[in-house]
């Protein structure tokens, strides 16, 4: 008699090394202090012969470099196939890079952050971090056990508000931090923002949650320019405080957060918005409902990127290679995306896939072509088309689109 297949998951997670020598990126001197830890946390996933591992950072980035460094070090320590596992980032601006090199970051990067490369703090700590996530996920990796998929949703819109809103001409006016979320003067459009805080949980048979995956679009800078501290901002705290409250680890899956900021900035706004997000992330636990969990299904595709015509310039290539990632667990679906993909680029996903619940996360497996949305959006100005940040095509963002959903209807059709 054989054993029907089921879904097996393990949780862990490691504290990243704090050196008072390590330099801001920004600012070139050291941090000021550790206002709180950094981690990383890792999900490992089985089902018969098929296992994924997910990893999420309390750093600013992903670089490729840092993506195939840890992706070595996770197959010699678990075994398990590098292509499937996903290295993702919360993007708080309040923490260090990850570890790159000349040839894997855009020039734009390079010319800002070249400089670490030649900093023995930021060295010593690039060159322990693939080890410690590989540490991670080998814990993880022993605690597998069987598990079911819970879903829940929450809003959280009243704390999201889009730096990119219209002017009656239709060009982008960027505000970085507005006066009064809820007030736009001149006239000004507000820009859309998925306002859906998803609760992914997996729970034993016991009743016990094994981890908790959260998905919410909006960038780390609740703290960025009040402290230069290190933190992992608002993401940190929702992650301890989740963690706590249901015995689990937590992992914050950061969307499609290019346009999307904190509503309100500070410290204090940080720990409420955080506060926040725990309350009604238990709120959508509670009404959490049971989802198919299978078939456990891991893939990817590359997809190149024309370069926007100023970034063409300046690198060796005509366009970006970049890997669009996808992990399936039954009825849902965690799609990854590199750079900063703006929120209109997470609803294209969405609508097209033909999985019930697709998350889209950016700041995945690469620093990919800096912000980029749909057709229109670099045309419209703002900071995200600048030269040295949205360094993609105006096609860009259908391109990697399309990728996403042509990926997700193959490991939808894969049973």
């Amino acid at each position: 008699m054989t054993t029907a297949p089921c879904l097996e998951a393990g949780a862990s997670r490691v504290a990243l090394p704090y050196d008072p020598a390590l330099p801001n990126w920004i600012h070139r001197r050291p941090y000021s202090g550790l206002l709180d830890s950094l981690h990383a946390r890792c999900l490992a996933l089985r089902c018969g012969d098929t296992a994924a591992g997910l990893v999420v950072w309390d750093l600013i980035d992903v670089d490729t470099h840092a993506r195939d460094l840890v992706r070595q070090a996770v197959a010699g320590r678990c075994g398990l196939p590098a292509a499937a596992v996903m290295v993702a980032a919360t993007h708080s601006h309040s923490a260090p890079r990850s570890p790159f090199t000349p040839q894997t970051s855009p020039t734009p990067w390079i010319d800002r952050c070249g400089w670490l490369l030649e900093d023995p703090a930021y060295q010593a700590f690039a060159a322990r971090l693939p080890n410690l996530v590989a540490g991670a996920m080998a814990a993880a990796w022993r605690s597998l056990q069987p598990v079911e998929l819970l879903l829940g949703r929450a809003w959280l819109g009243d704390w999201l508000f889009n730096r990119r809103p219209r002017q009656p001409d239709g060009r982008v006016r960027t505000v970085f931090q507005p006066a009064d979320p809820t007030v736009l003067p001149d006239a000004l459009r507000f820009g859309p923002v998925d306002p859906t805080l998803t609760v992914a949980a997996l729970r034993t048979s016991s009743g016990r949650l094994v981890a908790t995956l959260l998905h919410l679009a909006c960038h780390a800078v609740s703290i960025y320019g009040e402290t230069e501290e290190v933190s992992a901002d608002w993401p940190g705290p929702l992650c301890q405080w989740i963690g706590a409250a249901t015995g689990a680890e937590a992992l914050l899956l950061q969307g499609c957060a290019g346009d999307i900021v904190p509503a309100r900035r500070g410290t204090a706004a940080r720990d409420a918005l955080a506060q926040t997000a725990i309350e009604r992330a238990l709120a959508a636990l509670g009404q959490a409902v049971v989802v198919p969990s299978l078939p456990l299904r891991v893939g990817s595709r590359q997809v190149e990127v024309p370069w926007h015509r100023a970034a063409a310039r300046r690198e060796a290539t005509p366009t970006a290679g970049l890997e669009v990632q996808a992990l399936r667990l039954g009825d849902l679906a965690i799609c990854g995306l590199p750079g900063e993909p703006l929120t209109a680029v997470g609803a294209a996903v969405r609508e097209h896939s033909p999985l019930p619940h697709t998350l889209v996360d950016g700041y995945t497996n690469g620093l990919g072509v800096g912000y980029y949305g749909l057709p229109g959006d670099l045309r419209r100005g703002g900071y995200e088309s600048g030269e040295q940040t949205g360094l993609s095509a105006d096609r860009g963002g259908r391109l990697v689109a399309r990728t996403a959903g042509e990926l997700l209807h193959e490991l939808a059709a894969d049973a």
